[in-house]
């Protein structure tokens, strides 16, 4: 019988001393203790279900009971499980040593002077790649330096164009004034 099989039953038989319904309270109080508050949040749950039906002493001793035997039982399936993990990462463990021991050689002497060879054609080529990505950068920087000198130019005298109609406008505008002024002055004195 498994431990969640028998925690059930054992669980069961308790809410039947207890005089509370198996259908309504098993499930809810096996959420309570599987849930994955504390060990205090979990009495405080229990405590207030059962308080309902049991008095102040005998809670805290059915509580303590209750959560004792999940407990225990929590614990030696734990056991059971932990085992087979520590032996996978060990096995993990002994996979990646004997990788790294296949990968990692040690050069002789002849294939030293070919990797001489080969490393300074190395350094030549990642030289050249390094100056021409440099030469790249410079060029794409002075580009963006002339694109946004261009931009502010173009802004700026877009801005002067502006300010200027508007002087025009406002010119325009008060001409307009002082002419209805003086109309209206000349229609008042006729009057």
């Amino acid at each position: 019988m498994s431990a969640q099989c028998s925690k059930t039953a054992w669980l069961s038989s308790k809410l039947k001393q207890f005089a509370l319904d198996e259908e309504i309270y098993l499930n809810y109080i096996e959420s309570v203790l599987d849930g994955e508050e504390d060990r205090c949040e979990k009495i405080s749950a229990l405590e207030a279900i059962l308080g309902e039906v049991l008095s102040e002493n005998e809670v805290k001793s059915q509580c303590m009971e209750i959560m004792d035997m999940y407990d225990t039982q929590d614990d030696s399936g734990a056991d059971e499980i932990k085992t087979p993990i520590e032996d996978t990462e060990e096995t993990l463990v002994k996979m990646l040593e004997t990788n790294i021991r296949t990968v990692v050689t040690v050069p002789n002497k002849a294939n030293k002077l070919n990797s001489d060879e080969e490393d300074s054609d190395l350094v030549k080529i990642r030289k050249n790649i390094l100056s021409q990505y440099a030469q790249k950068e410079a060029n794409s920087e002075e580009e963006e330096c002339d694109d946004l000198d261009i931009e502010h130019n173009t802004n700026a005298s877009s801005v002067l164009a502006l300010k200027k109609e508007q002087r025009e406008r406002a010119k325009e505008q008060s001409l307009r004034k002082k002419e209805k002024d003086k109309e209206d002055r000349k229609q008042i004195a006729c009057f």
